[in-house]
């Protein structure tokens, strides 16, 4: 609270003078009123931003494969809550396939900060390496036993959930589930420096891993959404289009249930007793657990549902000035601060049931000529779909 509130930010950083790149971590205090909507035309103020840590070294522009390897930065953050913040730092494709004097094997290096991920003390933005030899980890998180998991792409067929523990070296580039990228003319599958193919041996083995490989994103917590998942793990996986609910016993994955999602999906966050989604393609979606009740031998069933993923309803109503949805039914219309609602919906009144959302929704112009929300185009299982996400969550 008040002059403890900061916001973290990691970004690539290109040094024009030296022709080279690195990972930065900047912080900015915020003070009381820092998230009040800006004035009218008024620019964000761009100051107060300070320069806490730059990886090591200077990464130079490579001669072969990707000359800038930004899809393998990392740059993902979580914080402990007690004063500690870990950052995931990708090797940007410095794995030594090239050669040692053009591709160093940072991940390797104890004087480079690629490859790793670092732990810093946020009462004096202090750096330590937490583990080191890792390819491009995506995602990180803290369960509520205080472990640390991080997910990672691996070359092909080498993805991984890791449990990170202090000190450990997890092997990159040196052995690896997956094997190299092959084309056509040199399909040998094999990853080039493991001495054993297919095997993850004389180094922290991960707890799971994906074959075929599944772009693995990010990686949370479900909490305060269902006792029957809560404490599980949520993993993004991107190129499958997929959600992967993760149950831990015994710091062993004993499932891992996929979900499938109409789109590919760039970030997940839990929060609010609800899963939000970023898409690649710019919409937001939703996803709650939808109640189920015990099977007849016992065993009890959950099952995650979309929600406001129909016809992209997130879209709009994330921005500061549009209606927020939560808790929409049974309030008033027109009724919530800070919202510009036009004339024709004011006039409206009343309060939002059931039947009127569902008449808004139908054709919003019939319901209140002039308003500005677009026709959405739902048929009548997506309009009843869209009512049941908005309906108030028992506890």
């Amino acid at each position: 609270a008040g002059a403890d509130r900061r916001l973290v930010v990691s970004y690539s950083y290109y040094h024009p003078d030296k022709s080279c790149f690195t990972v930065r971590l900047a912080v900015h205090p915020l003070d009381a009123g820092w998230d009040d909507p800006l004035p009218e035309g008024a620019a964000p103020d761009r100051a107060g931003w300070q320069v806490v840590y730059e990886t090591r070294p200077c990464l130079p522009f490579k001669r072969k494969r990707h000359p800038y390897s930004g899809q393998q930065a990392g740059g993902r953050m979580v914080s402990d809550g007690k004063g500690a913040l870990y950052l995931t730092v990708g090797d940007h494709e410095f794995d030594g396939i090239d050669g040692a004097d053009s591709s160093p094997a940072y991940s390797q290096l104890a004087d480079a900060d690629y490859g790793k991920v670092l732990r810093f003390d946020t009462r004096d933005w202090s750096a330590a390496v937490f583990t080191i030899g890792h390819r491009n980890p995506q995602g990180i998180t803290i369960d509520d036993d205080g472990r640390v998991w991080a997910v990672e792409h691996g070359p092909m067929g080498g993805d991984e959930l890791n449990l990170l523990r202090a000190g450990a070296n997890y092997g990159w580039p040196i052995v690896t589930l997956g094997v190299y990228y092959t084309e056509r003319e040199n399909d040998t599958k094999r990853w080039p420096f493991n001495p054993r193919q297919g095997w993850h041996e004389g180094y922290q083995a991960p707890v799971h891993a994906w074959v075929p490989s599944k772009g693995l994103g990010n990686v949370k917590v479900l909490r305060d959404l269902n006792a029957r998942i809560d404490g599980d793990l949520l993993v993004v996986g991107m190129a499958a289009w997929t959600l992967y609910r993760m149950r831990i016993e015994n710091e062993r994955v004993v499932y891992a249930e996929p979900i499938s999602v109409t789109g590919r999906i760039r970030y997940a966050e839990v929060a609010n007793g609800e899963i939000y989604l970023l898409l690649d393609d710019g919409r937001f979606a939703t996803m709650r657990p939808r109640p189920t009740g015990d099977l007849e031998d016992g065993t009890a069933a959950s099952v995650l549902e979309p929600a406001l993923a129909v016809r992209d309803c997130q879209e709009c109503h994330v921005r500061p000035d549009s209606p927020h949805l939560r808790s929409i039914l049974g309030s008033a219309v027109a009724s919530q601060e800070g919202v510009r609602y036009t004339p024709a919906l004011i006039a409206a009144g009343g309060l939002w049931s059931e039947e009127r959302l569902r008449a808004f929704l139908d054709d919003p112009q019939a319901f209140a000529p002039g308003t500005a929300m677009p026709d959405p185009g739902l048929g009548e299982a997506e309009i009843a779909a869209v009512l049941d996400a908005l309906k108030p969550r028992a506890d």
